[in-house]
């Protein structure tokens, strides 16, 4: 009995022995570990290249997960704007096309290094804030046919051309006649090319407004052949070795609005030709500076009434003269505070020839100032046979000749106030008076006296 007991827990011994001897003695293969570990020195360790490349998983992973924010944050904008100028390519100005320059925001938005020519139905429209930079001197634009140049600059943000590297650029040429034709608040820096800023030819049109143009080699703008400024306000030109603005006619001159001003040019407004056309209606209005008249003046048609307001002031070219003649009416509307002023190029007697009064229909002249006058022994004032004249504040001065010289059958009225300055063959010639030539001439002129 007591031996049965002994064997019976000595077998029991002997059967938990190897569990108890496996785990006193560890590991000696990989097998024997658990998954994931590794048999080192009899211990069951977790796998190194387990565990890195566990790691760089979880690396790549959380690289994944940061990559579409990244990139959101490296990707520009579908809408961005360009960092650096931008050439404006000929190859967009299509025919039927609109180009549309935008501000980007830069200090120079856009380089042009040639002239664009804009034809056909093309229109380049040019936004607020635009700055575009003339790079050499045929940079310009052209623009022709029925194609337009619409610039939509503000107060706030103008529209600017310059020459950031100071060398000359070709201006703006204009031989449209679309009516969409616009510049408004832009600035055009030193385009000291060979030919005008701003050139209008043949039969365009263009609308000007709030302009500043500062330097010119030559003059600022001109106006040329039947072109037409359907708008010309509050504009400023500037720095120009020739003139501000240059007309080719006198019909012109009634499309120069208010508010323009002209500093440090040839002080003048030239007008080029003695051609009046179909005046109707016409009104010369003071500007800030006089009128040029390189080729005279010479209204002469069979209706129409020419107005002079107070102030403004005729120069005349050398041996160049002012005829009103045909049917046309005339009114000098001088005041004595603002007198109109008619005078030579020079401060000299005899520059030019005077005036001449020479219409059939009742004329009026008031508030006027004939001076430098005499050339070719003229006199300042001719009233011819036949014409109707009222005159009254009349200043001749600075003549070697004749300072009023009346026709035969001519009906005058004075109403007073005639100044002889200077008259060196007499003040007044009176054909209506019989007699020799000692005999019609007179110092003054009886008031009020309608003959």
């Amino acid at each position: 009995m007591n031996h049965l007991r002994i064997c019976s827990i000595a077998l029991a011994f002997i059967a938990i022995l190897p569990a108890c001897g496996k785990k006193d003695a560890g590991c000696k293969l990989d097998s024997e570990c658990p998954n994931g570990q590794i048999c080192r020195n009899m211990k069951c360790e977790a796998d190194p290249a387990n565990t890195q490349a566990a790691q760089n998983q979880q690396n790549s992973d959380a690289a994944k997960d940061q990559a579409p924010d990244a990139a959101k944050e490296q990707a520009p904008a579908a809408d961005a704007k360009p960092t650096t100028p931008q050439s404006i390519a000929l190859d967009a100005f299509q025919e039927n096309k609109t180009v549309k320059l935008e501000d980007l925001g830069l200090d120079i938005d856009y380089i042009l290094d040639t002239d664009i020519h804009l034809n056909s139905n093309t229109k380049l429209e040019i936004g607020p804030g635009v700055t575009i930079d003339m790079q050499s001197a045929s940079a310009g634009i052209s623009v022709n046919e029925d194609a337009a140049l619409i610039v939509k600059g503000t107060a706030e943000s103008p529209v600017i051309f310059k020459s950031t590297n100071n060398s000359a650029w070709d201006g703006l040429h204009f031989s449209s006649k679309n009516k969409d034709n616009a510049i408004n608040y832009l600035q055009v820096l030193n385009a000291d090319g060979e030919s005008q800023v701003i050139e209008l030819s043949s039969e365009s049109r263009l609308a000007i407004d709030h302009l500043t143009l500062d330097g010119s080699a030559n003059n600022g703008i001109d106006v040329g052949g039947d072109a037409k400024l359907t708008k010309f306000t509050n504009n400023t030109i500037k720095n120009c070795k020739g003139y501000p603005l240059v007309l080719s006619n006198y019909a012109q001159i009634a499309q120069i609005g208010d508010g323009n001003k002209y500093e440090n040019n040839k002080q003048f407004i030239r007008i080029n030709s003695n051609y009046f056309g179909d005046i109707q209606t016409s009104v010369i209005k003071k500007q800030p500076i006089p009128y040029f008249l390189a080729d005279g003046m010479n209204a002469d048609g069979e209706s129409g009434t020419l107005t002079i307001e107070p102030g403004v002031e005729f120069v005349f070219e050398h041996e160049k003269d002012a005829r009103i003649g045909g049917s046309i009416q005339i009114k000098i509307e001088g005041t004595a505070e603002n007198p109109v002023i008619m005078r030579g190029l020079n401060d000299e007697p005899n520059f030019w020839y005077g005036l001449n009064i020479d219409t059939t229909r009742p004329s009026s002249i008031s508030g006027l100032q004939l001076a430098n006058t005499g050339c070719g022994e003229y006199a300042s004032l001719r009233i011819r046979p036949e014409a109707v004249l009222t005159i009254s504040n009349i200043i001749f001065k600075a003549t070697d000749h004749r300072c009023l010289e009346i026709g035969s059958d001519a009906k005058i009225t004075n109403n007073g106030s005639l100044t002889f300055e200077k008259c060196g063959t007499g003040n007044i010639f009176d054909n209506r008076i019989d007699g020799d030539d000692e005999q019609k001439v007179l110092a003054d002129l009886p008031v009020n006296a309608a003959e």
